[in-house]
C-alpha cells in the first residue's frame, strides 16, 4: 500500500469514527440525566459529555485510536479536576463493532454502545475507579 492509499484509508477510519462518536452521543442522550441508581449518571450537552459517579463530575474527553497505524477505535477519558490538576479516572474504548470496554482487548467488554443501561454501567465503572483514586484517599 502506497503512502497515499495508507492516507485515504486513514481519512475514512477518522470519518467512520466520527460517525460512530456521534450515533454513541445520540444513544446516551436518550437515557441522559435521569439517574438510574444513587451511583450517578451521564449528562450529553451538544458534544459535551460529563459522568457524575460518587457525587463527583467527570468530564468525558475522546479520541481516536490507531492500531497498526489504522484509526480503528475511540478512546474516552473521564477526567476530574483533583488538588488543581486534571485526573483520569476511568477509560474506556468504544470499537468498531460498536461494543464499549475497558481496553481494547476483547476480555475487557463492558456492554453495546445502545445498551440502555449505558449511564448506570458508566457510573458505576467510575465508581470502582473513584473509589481507589486519590480524590477519596486521606490526604497525607
Amino acid at each position: 500500500m502506497d503512502s497515499y492509499e495508507k492516507h485515504d484509508v486513514a481519512a475514512r477510519g477518522l470519518q467512520k469514527l466520527t460517525e460512530m462518536h456521534q450515533e454513541f452521543l445520540a444513544e446516551l442522550r436518550k437515557n441522559q440525566g435521569q439517574p438510574e441508581n444513587m451511583v450517578g449518571m451521564v449528562a450529553v450537552n451538544g458534544d459535551a459529555v460529563s459522568l457524575t459517579s460518587l457525587g463527583i463530575e467527570l468530564e468525558v474527553r475522546h479520541r481516536p485510536i490507531a492500531i497498526d497505524g489504522v484509526p480503528k477505535a475511540i478512546e474516552y477519558l473521564a477526567v476530574a479536576e483533583h488538588d488543581g490538576e486534571q485526573l483520569v479516572v476511568f477509560k474506556f474504548y468504544l470499537n468498531s463493532s460498536y461494543v464499549l470496554s475497558k481496553g481494547l482487548g476483547a476480555e475487557s467488554v463492558l456492554c453495546d454502545y445502545n445498551n440502555r443501561r449505558i449511564g448506570r454501567i458508566l457510573a458505576c465503572e467510575a465508581a470502582d475507579e473513584l473509589l481507589t483514586s486519590p480524590i477519596f484517599q486521606p490526604t497525607e
